[in-house]
């Protein structure tokens, strides 16, 4: 290997110049880091460059004759040792740089304040030995000899690294991973180098390497600003996500104070505008919108009733008085998605919050009208959602609320809220603890079912509701088989403990199916 260097050293001296003095050039155009740190690295850049350009010099004029040989030989080898030092005191100086500014440490570390003196005393010796021959001289037939005090030379490019290193180790914490992996880089390796370079004479190694590693600077350099450059997008987007989130929430605070507000002032139920804004942003997440659109609906929806001219002041958000100002009209195809969407959302609540009001009603409400009051898209979504009974969680169903217990001192005196009469065989089982006469009076007083039929689910029992509700009752059904039919057809009674003798002590249980009991 190192034949090999020795024969093509001089072409691999030219390639590393070139790619120092593009570094050189990339970084008078860079603009991520600060004007010290660009200024240091330059410097950095243009030492790594001349050194080995000198040194190059140094082997194409040795043994050569002529006064541009005496020159040139003389000029390259007074130059390689200067700069080897005035490298390291430009590496002191990004490394102070680094912990002092990107650092914060409030003073210079003393070790080095000692490397930047000792790296100055080596560049003074080198000027020294120029006339001395302390660490090289050149003779008559310009080859160049080391000198009596040619390892002193190396004192600063071995002894001073060495102390650069140890402040990187004891400030680690204040380095980022890539800067602290490129003056890791940039001290060992050249360290590594020169030890061989004591065993190698006539080979530049240490040189090379310098030029190689002072490259690597810079692309560490590079990989640490876009790696912080890429932390700083993550934190301000963040915080963008953070404050649209408080904002977000602020928001729905102060649309929800408005619709209290509006709500003690009016007839309107409590919370009811926030079941409506519930119900208008599950039809837009239903029809599509995202989560940002839908939030947006959901405000415009419980500020729907504020008043559009009062709105029109909030400029940030221009939506909110457009969609007041056409929720509740007929629809249209014009007419703003937001209030379209709200237009329905309000009246499935309203008819649903309503206890006179069946849910097939409403049913039939959203149907009927769809295309002449209600966008027949969200009016379909909202029947789905009705249909299937949870109403996604927005809005307290009131029908199917069996009661736990109740208590009939008289005929009809007490009614629960009814249970649907499903396709499916639906089996009802309960205690039944007869009232003696005295709770009862003279009265006729025992459980039964009522098979009926009515607009608004319970039973009627004066003529005015009867008709106001359709109400139409099928047929009565006691527990002891007995039975009174009016409208229904095909009925028929069971009792299964006739038919199951050892089901002794069970509760009274009446099986009824739809095709068995009733058929309109």
């Amino acid at each position: 290997m190192f034949g090999f260097i020795r024969n093509h050293q001089l072409n691999m001296m030219l390639c590393l110049c070139a790619a120092c003095v593009t570094m050189t050039a990339m970084l008078f155009f860079t603009k991520f880091l600060s004007k010290k740190r660009k200024s240091i690295l330059i410097a950095q850049e243009l030492i790594a460059t001349f050194l080995l350009f000198f040194d190059r010099l140094a082997y194409i004029y040795a043994g050569k004759s002529g006064s541009v040989a005496y020159i040139m030989v003389r000029l390259s080898n007074f130059s390689v040792f200067f700069l080897t030092s005035a490298i390291v005191l430009c590496f002191n100086f990004y490394l102070v740089d680094l912990l002092t500014n990107e650092g914060n440490l409030p003073v210079i570390p003393k070790r080095l304040v000692f490397t930047a003196l000792f790296s100055a005393v080596g560049m003074l010796l080198v000027i020294v030995s120029s006339f001395t021959g302390l660490f090289f001289y050149i003779d008559e037939s310009n080859l160049y000899h080391r000198g009596s005090g040619f390892l002193l030379a190396y004192l600063v490019p071995v002894l001073c690294p060495l102390i650069q290193y140890s402040a990187i180790i004891r400030y680690r914490k204040h380095f980022s991973k890539f800067i602290y992996m490129a003056v890791t880089l940039y001290i060992l390796v050249p360290i590594l180098a020169g030890i061989i370079q004591i065993f190698t004479y006539g080979l530049s190694i240490v040189n090379m390497v310098m030029v190689f590693v002072s490259i690597c600077l810079y692309f560490f350099s590079y990989l640490d600003i876009n790696a912080a450059v890429e932390k700083t997008h993550k934190t301000e987007m963040q915080f963008l996500k953070d404050s649209q989130a408080r904002r977000k929430i602020l928001l729905k605070q102060l649309a929800l104070s408005f619709a209290n507000a509006m709500e003690k002032n009016s007839s309107v139920q409590e919370g009811q505008s926030e079941r409506i804004a519930s119900m208008a942003r599950t039809i837009a997440e239903r029809s599509g919108k995202d989560k940002d659109e839908s939030d947006r609906i959901y405000f415009s929806a419980l500020l729907c009733n504020v008043g559009s001219k009062s709105l029109s002041l909030i400029k940030e958000f221009p939506y909110l008085s457009e969609t007041a100002l056409y929720v509740g009209k007929p629809y249209t195809k014009d007419s703003p998605e937001y209030a379209r969407i709200i237009t329905v959302a309000r009246d499935f609540v309203h008819m649903i919050d309503d206890p006179d009001i069946p849910a097939f009603f409403a049913r039939e409400t959203l149907i009927r009208e769809a295309e002449y009051k209600y966008d027949p898209v969200f009016a379909r979504i909202a029947v789905k959602i009705l249909d299937e009974g949870t109403l996604d969680g927005t809005i307290a169903e009131n029908e199917n609320k069996v009661e736990k217990e109740i208590t009939c001192g008289t005929y009809r005196e007490t009614v629960n809220g009814g249970i649907k009469i499903l396709q499916d065989i639906t089996e009802i089982t309960f205690d039944c603890e007869p009232l003696t006469q005295e709770k009862s009076g003279d009265g006729f007083s025992a459980p039964s079912i009522i098979l009926y039929d009515s607009s608004n689910a319970k039973v009627q029992v004066t003529p005015e509701t009867i008709d106001s509700h359709k109400y139409v009752e099928y047929g009565e059904i006691w527990f002891n088989t007995h039975i009174i039919t009016t409208q229904a057809r095909n009925m028929e009674v069971r009792n299964i403990e006739d038919e199951n003798p050892a089901r002794e002590n069970h509760p009274t249980k009446l099986r009824h199916a739809d095709s068995e009991i009733m058929s309109f």
